[in-house]
C-alpha cells in the first residue's frame, strides 16, 4: 500500500519507513535504544502509526503489547501473512461462467402483464400532463417557461382575432 510522504514514519536513527513491510524489516535489525525511544510506558509510536495511517486496529492492539522490536516484527509479519491470502483470493476469484442453453429449451413467449383499470385523470393532472408534454417537446423542463409561452401564444391569438374582427366588420 502506497502512502503519501507526509505519513512516512521517521525513526530516531534517521531511517524513514514507508510501508509495513519496511517496518517489519527495520524492526528485525533495530537496536533496543531506538525501539525504546518509540515505545514507552506512555506511548507506542508504532501502534499509533499503524492505527492512524493503515487503519488496522487489530495489528495496532497487538503491537501495544509487544515488549521488543523482534516481537513487533513477528506480529507484523504474521498479520501481513494473514491479510495476504484474503487479498489474493479476491483477485483470483472469477465471475461464474454463463450456462450454455440450447435454443430449443428457451421459451420465447412474451410474459402476460396483468391488466389494470385505467382511470381518467383529473383536470389538474390533465393540465400537468400537457405542461410536461410541452416541456419535453421543447426540451425545457421548467413549468414557468411553458406558462410564459402559453401566455404569449394566447396574446398573439387574441390580437389576431381582434384584427380579423375589425377587418371583417369593415367589409360587411
Amino acid at each position: 500500500m502506497d502512502i503519501p510522504p507526509e505519513h512516512y514514519f521517521h525513526l530516531q536513527d534517521g531511517t524513514i519507513v514507508m510501508s509495513l513491510e519496511e517496518l517489519e524489516k527495520k524492526l528485525k535489525t533495530m537496536k533496543r535504544p531506538v525501539y525504546k525511544h518509540h515505545v514507552t510506558d506512555d506511548r507506542n509510536d508504532f501502534e499509533n502509526w499503524i492505527l492512524n495511517v493503515f487503519n488496522d486496529p487489530v495489528l495496532a492492539k497487538r503491537l501495544h503489547a509487544a515488549k521488543s522490536a523482534k516481537t513487533a516484527a513477528k506480529l507484523i509479519a504474521e498479520r501481513r501473512k494473514n491479510l495476504k491470502p484474503k487479498v489474493t483470493q479476491k483477485l483470483v476469484k472469477r465471475r461464474p461462467r454463463a450456462r450454455k442453453t440450447s435454443l430449443a429449451k428457451v421459451d420465447h413467449k412474451p410474459k402476460k402483464v396483468p391488466k389494470t383499470k385505467l382511470r381518467k385523470p383529473s383536470a389538474e393532472q390533465f393540465v400537468e400532463g400537457l405542461i410536461m408534454k410541452e416541456a419535453v417537446a421543447t426540451k425545457r423542463t421548467d413549468a414557468s417557461h411553458f406558462l410564459r409561452s402559453a401566455a404569449v401564444d394566447f396574446g398573439l391569438g387574441l390580437l389576431v382575432g381582434v384584427l380579423v374582427g375589425i377587418v371583417l366588420g369593415k367589409i360587411v
